[in-house]
């Protein structure tokens, strides 16, 4: 599993730890073989080793906003909790079947809800449309609910009030919690909960750029090297793109890779050749964005904007 830091569009891995299931850690010829140190023969939950990576970053001296998660960690609510006891504030998914309440529940009898049930139950007035960033196929749109929940544990004494967000795409309905401040708009929650894209394509920059998943490793100290290696290789190109972006805003990973390329005796053949072939990559993508912004249709006029 791993942890990034995310900045606006851009992101880099800046942890992470191999997930050793419980059968291998049962098995100590296995770990042998696999060169296992002891110390790491603890089964851990991935909640578990998520709580371990926020405090190695802040140990660190690693400064973010805010932790984002899918809904695997905010499922573990006792997480949740922890998190909130310490100070940080989280803004992770959480499942459709997540059980929350409308009135503190440790003071009087309250029915409990599902996520899905009060988004089922919404009226159309309740979701607004918020436009969240430009897309290469035009704005790229959601519709967002908000309301203020009581979230229990049985390991608390206390219940919190939390926020409850819904994100409706079409026909899919996602949700989030989050212990930002009772005052926090919407347009920063709707931006807190659609970070997480920005962290999806850093692995995908990771995989496609960096060669991630490209690895044949029987060894724990072979793996954690290779990871290494994909960070340090990840976060140059994250730099590079940044450095440029005043004048290339479209500059992708990929392009720096080539970039880099055109410097080896390869099928770029010097600078105007590199130039040349960067700058009809972007003639196209700019020709699709244009078109498809062309395609679609105007946003309501009430549409929060946080781009």
């Amino acid at each position: 599993m791993y942890a990034a830091l995310a900045r606006g569009s851009q992101a880099a891995i800046i942890d992470f730890e191999l997930f050793l299931p419980e059968r291998w850690v049962e098995d100590a010829k296995r770990c042998q073989e696999a060169g296992i140190p002891e110390s790491a023969r603890v089964f851990r939950t991935k909640p578990q080793m998520a709580a371990e990576m926020v405090k190695r970053a802040r140990a660190a001296g690693v400064r973010f906003g805010f932790i984002g998660a899918d809904g695997l960690y905010g499922h573990a609510t006792w997480l949740l909790f922890d998190w909130d006891d310490a100070g940080e504030v989280f803004a992770t998914e959480v499942h459709s079947d997540q059980q929350f309440y409308f009135t503190d529940p440790g003071k009087a009898w309250v029915p409990a809800w599902e996520a899905r049930e009060w988004a089922a139950r919404l009226k159309r007035k309740e979701w607004h449309p918020v436009i969240l960033r430009d897309g290469e196929k035009g704005e790229v749109r959601a519709m967002f609910a908000h309301t203020r929940v009581w979230i229990s544990h049985p390991n608390s004494a206390q219940a919190r009030q939390w926020h409850l967000l819904a994100r409706r795409d079409g026909k899919e309905v996602k949700f989030m919690l989050s212990n930002a401040a009772p005052d926090t708009p919407l347009r920063e929650l709707a931006r807190m909960q659609a970070q997480r894209h920005f962290i999806e394509r850093a692995f995908e920059n990771a995989k496609g750029c960096c060669g991630m998943a490209d690895y044949q490793v029987r060894k724990w100290r072979a793996w954690y090297n290779h990871m290494a290696l994909v960070c340090v290789a990840l976060l140059f190109l994250v730099k590079e793109r940044r450095q440029h972006s005043p004048y290339a805003e479209l500059l992708s990973c990929a392009d720096v890779v080539d970039m880099l390329v055109a410097q080896l005796p390869v099928k770029i053949h010097g600078r105007e050749d590199l130039v040349r072939i960067i700058a009809e990559r972007h003639a196209r993508r700019q020709s699709a964005r244009d078109s498809a912004y062309r395609r679609q249709p105007p946003a309501p006029k009430n549409a929060i904007r946080i781009c």
